[in-house]
This record gives C-alpha cells, sequence and structure tokens, in this order.
C-alpha cells in the first residue's frame, strides 16, 4: 500500500526546517515539498502533500489543482500500464496451456489493481468530502474537480467486471 504520510522522508526534512524562514506560509511549504516531491518523481508523496494542503483548508490555486491533479495521475499511471501488461501476459500465458505462469500473472494484476482502488479511492474521497462541497462560486474549479472525478470512477471501472463495472461507469457519467 502507500506509505503513510508520517512516513516521508521529505516530512521529517520538512520539519527539521519549520522556521518559516522568507516568509513561507504552511501552505506554501507543503506544496513546495510536492513540488520536490515530483523532481524526483516521487508521486506517492507529491499526492500526499497536495492532499495535505487540501486539508489545510482554504481553496486551491490554478496551479495548486493542477499539481493535485498531476500527482495522482502519476502515482496511478505506472500502475494502469503494469495491470494492462500482466493481464496481456495472463492471456498469453493460457492460451500456451502455461496455467502456473498465468496465475502468477494474475496474482501480479490483483496487486496493481488493489493499489490502483486505493489511489482512486485516496482521490475521489479528497475530491468527494472536501474539494467540490468547498468550490464555492468557482465554476471553473468545479468543472475541473467534476472531470476528474469522472476519471477517477472511470480508472475504477476499467478492471472490474459485471455489476461493479456498471456501478463505476455509472458513478464516472453522472460526474462528467
Amino acid at each position: 500500500g502507500l506509505p503513510s504520510a508520517q512516513a516521508h522522508p521529505f516530512r521529517r526534512c520538512r520539519r527539521a526546517h519549520t522556521g518559516r524562514r522568507h516568509g513561507m506560509t504552511p501552505q506554501d511549504e507543503v506544496v513546495l515539498m510536492a513540488r520536490i516531491a515530483e523532481g524526483a518523481e516521487r508521486y506517492e508523496d507529491m499526492a500526499d502533500f497536495m492532499k495535505e494542503r487540501v486539508d489545510m483548508g482554504g481553496s486551491l490555486s490554478k496551479e495548486e489543482r493542477d499539481m493535485f491533479s498531476a500527482a495522482f495521475k502519476h502515482a496511478m499511471s505506472s500502475r494502469r500500464n503494469a495491470t494492462r501488461i500482466a493481464k496481456a501476459i495472463c492471456i498469453a500465458k493460457e492460451q500456451e496451456g502455461n496455467k502456473e505462469q498465468a496465475d502468477l500473472a494474475t496474482n501480479y494484476r490483483s496487486k496493481m489493481e488493489a493499489q490502483l482502488r486505493e489511489i482512486c479511492e485516496k482521490a475521489l474521497n479528497t475530491l468527494e468530502q472536501t474539494l467540490i462541497p468547498g468550490v464555492g462560486g468557482d465554476a471553473e474549479a468545479k468543472v475541473f474537480y467534476l472531470k476528474m472525478r469522472g476519471d477517477y470512477y472511470r480508472y475504477l471501472s476499467e478492471n472490474l467486471e459485471g455489476d461493479a463495472r456498471a456501478e463505476q461507469a455509472t458513478k464516472a457519467a453522472e460526474a462528467y
């Protein structure tokens, strides 16, 4: 699963340097940490920092909205790709009659799907519980968050089947 925000090496670094130097607000600090995480290609950390920024209250700037979106999107992209590859390998191994290797690929796919669900649910919870209700009269932000919500329900539906897939697809359509 995703590491907790308390376990982040960036967090320890930030806590050691919270002297409010150069007039940085706590919000500025956490956004800076998200930028550092992004530069280090630590997208789960970036997502955690952007969620922390949301939890601090106040509306997000356009740049912060973009960072929030990019953090979750990048955290998911390698897992979405891994899921597709594992599915293709599973199918190929089944067609070859190699059940043992097909089962291994299926197990790996299940692990990636669980991580995808965790990231999607974290993004959706933040959107639905905080960002969308707190948008006020900012139409641009509302459209941005609703589209993002639709995207994450769509991502959830990608690896589901039957009724579960239909339910997530319906939620995605409602958000769009």
